[in-house]
Parts: structure tokens; C-alpha cells; sequence
């Protein structure tokens, strides 16, 4: 046979087996799943290329639990999520019998949950309520004794968006509108669900065979969500809307509960919800309705941020009056919060585009802030903070001098004697002051007090308002009866004929003396004496000057002049 003879014979022959057994083509092979998680009941695609679709058994297994196989074709298997598989895990293919593939990765099956607290209409807790899915009653749960549930055995992509149903005995049931998008796990927490006796109900007008909607009016970005008073709620053209007015109903808007009612809605239709409140802004919602039901959705509210441009003036001290400049501020005085540095002000006016606040006291120099509606704004600039520094100055008889301030205050600094009585300066927050006292002639320090001591320079920060005191005082260093000096020549001045004088053993500075009575009046001084005046014993007093008499006699004792 010739070579082209064999040819023919072996591509004839390979072309019989291949008709035989088609799947000696090639071998199947398989990429990869979608979509990559999901929950039990839905379909999975498993993607490959040469797939078997003749004679061959498949059997697939998610997380270890076998599937169920939809169809199969040259490219992709489609294949049911097992009841049993409740948690995330391989994929893996078998073809007659023998492992053909196994994922690299799992198929994600993540079970969710949501939780909440029921609650009656006194905000106190139910427990032994029944909180199911609408729609899908065979996932349901029972609160605690705290009111708190966990519904779980969920799956994300098993519900669109999700709502509960809550009931028990004694109570009418209560819907939420299911608006949630289930993702992940649902925390309803911060709205909780309320139940209501068919009393309540009889005691809103509700008749037979109507439905309710009840829900309050909260602001978002609080913790928990904070009620909103001085809403007004729209239910559309046809419902009207009641608001709670303490322990009844009544009112024009919502008050400080945040609570609303639409009494007698047509069961089965749809209610719109919306609200509205100067410079605030609300999410509304479209709720179903249930006869002899109350279906709740709280409207969430946020208020506009205030604008804050500027402030007058940009300096002063606790108790004055401060202009903030903007817009959208509040026109309710509480509404409001302002702070000097973090230091909370009181607002004594308000308008949406000012607002009048006084310092606070133990303010420090900074940015102001204004909040309302839970939003913060800081305007450019800051807030230079003042204090005061308040001088008072005594002398004792003639004694006399000056208490001064370095630097200089902001509208001028002290310069205090006695006659001035209080002495006041303004300075900048933390300003370093020096404070001097200078006596007099004859005149000594006697002490300071407030926000100073003992008898030099005073030196200290000013980061309040402080008061400080100074005493100057005659020293006792010469004495005559009853009668005491500084200055001898006080003492020559004031002595009569037949007077004493004693000087402590001192040196006295004094340029000239001049003593000048009488030819026939004689004055003593006696020198050397301690600081009592008890003892002269071996001491003198010394005089650094000239001693000119011009008159009258001079008896002196122990006394040096040099």
C-alpha cells in the first residue's frame, strides 16, 4: 500500500474513534463562577470551555454540600446554591465520578441579620414581640425582655430592600416600610419600632378596617437621633397630619417628641410622607399601609449649615457684646451655640444673618465657633481676649509713691499714688507685666498684695482679670514720744524745746540738716539705738552730710558726721 494509501486509511480511522467518542477532542476545562456570592436558592454559572454535554454525569459540590446541576452546556454549568450551604467555601466539579475542578477561591455565602427595639407608645421595652420580614414570615425572631431583637438567617442579594412586621397579642401590628437595601448587616437600633393597643388606636379616631401612619421627626448626624421640634408634616393633599402636644394630641407641628400621626389612611394605598421647617431640609418616603395596622418611618432631618463671615468687634473683655456676621444662623436663640475658644457663650439676639453674644468669663483668645443643627462653622480670624488690671495704693499718714506698669496697656498703662484711689488698664490675654513701686522721700514699701508679694518688682502673666494692691508706710527709723521719722530733719522740723530725739544706729543720708530754733530752746539727739528704741549701748548713729545750726542748742550723743 502506498503512503498516500496509509494516510487515508489512519485520518479515516481517527475520524470514526473521534465520532465515537467526541469528548477525546479535547479536555474540558473550567475559569471561574459567577456572580462570586449570593445565598442559598439562587443559581451560580460556572464558566469553562469543551464541556461535555452528552452521556457525562456531573456532580458539583458548594462547601462541600452538593448542588443542584440546572443545565449544562459546551461552555457553562448552571447550578443551584444548596439549602445546606450556610457558609462561604470551594467549588468543586465532578465528571463521572473523578474531581475535574475546584475553585481557587470560595463562593462567598455571608449570613446577614438585623436588629432593633420594639418599644409602646411610653418608649418602654416589649419583649416576646414577634419581628418577621414582610413578605417572608418563615424568617422571623422574638424580642427580649429589653425590647431588642436579632432576626438572623439572612443572606445578602436575598431581598431587594427589606422591612419588619411586629405583633403581639394586646397590641395592633406595625409595619416599617421596606426601603432598607440589604447588603449587610441592617442595625435599625436608632429607630426604634413602636406597637400600639387597639385603645390607642380607638383613642386617634382610627376606625375599623383603616390603617395609621406614626412616626416621629428626628435629626440625622445625632447620636441617638435627636427629635425635631416646629416640623410640619405633609401626608399629601387628601390625609390630614396630628402632632403630639404633651400627653394628648394637638398642635400645628411637631413638639419636642417629634411625633406625627395620619389617623384613617385608606388601607392599601400608598401615603407620601414630607416635612418642612425653616432653614432645614427632610427625607420623606412612600409608605405602604395595613388595615388595622400603623405603618412607622421617621422622617430624617437636617438643618442648613450656618454661614459665619465675621465678627465686631475683634477684641474685648468678658461681658461685652460681640456681632457675628452671616447667614442661615437660627432665629431661635437656643438653636444657636456659640463658643469663644471651645468656651460656650451666651446669645442675647439672634436673626438668620446675626447673632449678639457676650464674651464668656475665663474665655481665652481664639477662633469663634457657631453650631446649630448639629453642623459647626469657624469664621477667619480670631478673637483677641482683654483683661484687666485693677492697682489700688495706700499710705500711712505722709508716707507716699507710685506704682507703674511696663509695658504700657492698650488704652494706656498705670500710674498709681494713694490719691488715685483704684487704677484700671486693659491689656491684650497673657500679656508679661512688670509692675514698680517707687517710693517717695521718707515713704518705703511697706508690702504688696492681690496678685503680688513681698516688697520688690512684681512680674506675672495676665490671663484674667487681676487685682493688685500696694502699701507704702513711714519707716520708724527716728522716734519723738510718740511720734516717728524716716528723716531726721522731719524730726528737728517737728521737735518743741525740751524734746528727745532717738535715732536708731542707722546711716543717714540726708545732704544737709539744718536745725534752727530759738537762742534759749534746746533740742536732744541721742544715736545708737536698736530697732525698739530699748538700748543705745556701743552703737552710734552715723550722718553722711552736712549738720547746719542755725539757731538754738543741739545736745547730741552718740552720733557720727562724716
Amino acid at each position: 500500500m502506498s503512503n498516500t494509501g496509509y494516510n487515508f486509511f489512519y485520518a479515516t480511522l481517527l475520524a470514526v474513534l473521534l465520532s465515537v467518542n467526541p469528548a477525546w477532542a479535547a479536555d474540558p476545562s473550567f475559569s471561574g463562577f459567577t456572580p462570586l456570592s449570593g445565598y442559598p436558592g439562587q443559581t451560580v454559572t460556572i464558566n469553562g470551555s469543551d464541556l461535555p454535554t452528552a452521556s457525562p454525569s456531573y456532580a458539583v459540590f458548594i462547601d462541600n454540600v452538593p448542588a443542584a446541576v440546572n443545565s449544562v452546556t459546551s461552555t457553562a454549568l448552571v447550578v443551584t446554591v444548596p439549602a445546606g450551604a450556610n457558609s462561604s467555601g470551594k467549588i468543586q466539579v465532578n465528571l463521572d465520578g473523578v474531581t475535574s475542578w475546584v475553585s481557587s477561591t470560595d463562593y462567598l455565602i455571608v449570613p446577614l441579620q438585623i436588629t432593633g427595639v420594639i418599644m409602646n407608645s411610653s418608649e418602654a421595652a416589649i419583649g416576646g414581640a414577634l419581628v418577621e420580614v414582610i413578605g417572608s414570615p418563615s424568617h422571623f425572631t422574638t424580642t427580649l425582655e429589653d425590647g431588642s431583637y436579632i432576626l438572623g438567617g439572612l443572606f445578602k442579594g436575598q431581598f431587594g430592600t427589606v422591612g419588619v412586621k411586629v405583633s403581639k397579642t394586646g397590641y395592633q401590628p406595625t409595619y416599617t416600610t421596606p426601603f432598607y437595601t440589604f447588603g449587610s448587616n441592617l442595625d435599625l437600633t436608632a429607630f426604634p419600632n413602636h406597637l400600639y393597643t387597639p385603645d390607642e388606636l380607638l383613642s386617634w379616631g382610627i376606625t375599623s378596617g383603616k390603617a395609621a401612619v406614626a412616626g416621629h421627626v428626628r435629626k440625622s448626624g445625632t447620636t441617638p437621633y435627636a427629635p425635631v421640634d416646629g416640623a410640619v408634616v405633609s401626608a399629601g393633599s387628601v390625609y390630614p397630619v396630628i402632632y403630639s402636644s404633651g400627653q394628648s394630641l394637638g398642635g400645628s407641628a411637631t413638639d419636642s417628641t417629634g411625633f406625627f400621626l395620619v389617623p384613617n389612611v385608606m388601607a392599601g394605598s400608598l401615603v407620601t410622607l414630607s416635612a418642612s421647617k425653616a432653614q432645614w431640609s427632610f427625607l420623606g418616603f412612600q409608605l405602604s399601609t395595613y388595615a388595622d395596622s400603623v405603618s412607622e418611618f421617621d422622617i430624617l432631618a437636617t438643618g442648613f449649615p450656618p454661614f459665619f463671615t465675621g465678627f465686631s468687634p475683634v477684641y474685648g473683655k468678658a461681658g461685652a457684646a460681640v456681632t457675628l456676621s452671616g447667614s442661615d444662623f437660627s432665629p431661635v436663640l437656643l438653636s444657636n451655640q456659640v463658643k469663644f475658644n471651645g468656651t460656650l457663650a451666651t446669645v442675647t439676639a439672634a436673626s438668620p444673618d446675626t447673632l449678639t453674644v457676650l464674651v464668656p468669663a475665663g474665655a481665652a483668645s481664639g477662633p469663634i465657633s457657631v453650631t446649630k443643627s448639629g453642623t459647626t462653622v469657624s469664621a477667619p480670624g480670631s478673637f483677641t481676649m482683654h483683661n484687666t488690671l485693677s492697682v489700688s495704693v495706700a499710705g500711712s499718714g505722709a508716707a507716699q509713691g507710685t506704682v507703674t506698669s511696663a509695658p504700657g496697656g492698650i488704652f494706656g498703662g498705670i500710674t498709681c499714688r494713694p490719691a488715685d484711689a483704684v487704677c484700671t488698664a486693659e491689656f491684650v490675654q497673657g500679656t508679661a507685666l512688670t509692675l514698680s513701686a517707687t517710693a517717695d522721700d521718707g515713704s518705703i514699701l511697706s508690702s504688696w498684695g492681690g496678685n503680688c508679694a513681698g516688697a520688690g518688682v512684681c512680674g506675672f502673666n495676665l490671663n484674667a482679670d487681676q487685682a493688685v494692691s500696694a502699701s507704702f508706710v513711714q519707716p520708724q527709723y527716728i522716734k519723738n514720744g510718740v511720734n516717728f521719722y524716716s528723716l531726721l530733719q522731719n524730726s528737728f522740723d517737728g521737735a518743741v524745746p525740751g524734746d528727745t530725739i532717738q535715732a536708731q544706729a542707722l546711716v543717714f543720708t540726708d545732704a544737709t540738716l539744718t536745725f534752727k530754733k530759738l537762742p534759749n530752746q534746746q533740742v536732744t539727739l541721742i544715736g545708737g539705738f536698736d530697732g525698739t528704741f530699748a538700748t543705745s549701748s556701743g552703737n552710734y548713729t552715723t550722718l553722711l552730710g552736712r549738720l547746719d545750726i542755725q539757731g538754738g542748742t543741739l545736745k547730741v550723743a552718740r552720733l557720727k558726721i562724716k
